[in-house]
């Protein structure tokens, strides 16, 4: 079971200058979901630069986000996937986890959905204020600390 979805917005004028940093800070605001589903999370989940989720060096999900333009609008798309539980193993070339594994209790798929559209949505509205956003980003890259066994799979 995971979480697949993509969000898309038409921005305008200045907002639609390529900016490298709205990965980051759409990832900011799937970690600040996540964390509000399951607050435990806040000490152990971080980003790997500039879009993957990790937890105890496994992936748990990530965030793409492109830009285009069509029929001359200029839109931004986030891609994101969750890991919420995983029937196999996946392989150590590909060392990854699921937050079912990581929080020890099943996971309400449906909660984290609109955890990350609420997240993502106040975060749109509130993007102005770039030096804010970064500097929260910043602080997610700080070294995690360990969460009992947070090892998933």
């Amino acid at each position: 079971m995971s979480v697949a979805l993509s969000l898309a917005w038409q921005v305008q004028g200045e907002e639609s200058k390529p900016d490298e940093r709205w990965p980051s800070w759409i990832s900011l605001w799937v970690w600040q979901a996540l964390v509000d589903y399951a607050p435990e999370l806040t000490s152990v989940l971080r980003l790997k630069w500039p879009n993957d989720l990790i937890i105890s060096d496994k992936k748990l999900g990530g965030v793409l986000v492109s830009q285009f333009a069509y029929e001359g609008r200029t839109f931004r798309v986030a891609g994101i996937g969750i890991n919420l539980a995983w029937i196999n193993s996946q392989p150590e070339t590909f060392p990854s986890t699921d937050l079912q594994s990581v929080l020890g209790r099943p996971v309400d798929r449906f909660q984290v959905i609109k955890r990350i559209l609420e997240e993502t949505a106040h975060g749109l509205q509130t993007a102005k204020d770039k030096d804010l956003l970064d500097t929260a980003v910043l602080d997610l890259r700080a070294p995690p600390k360990p969460l009992g066994d947070a090892t998933g799979k």
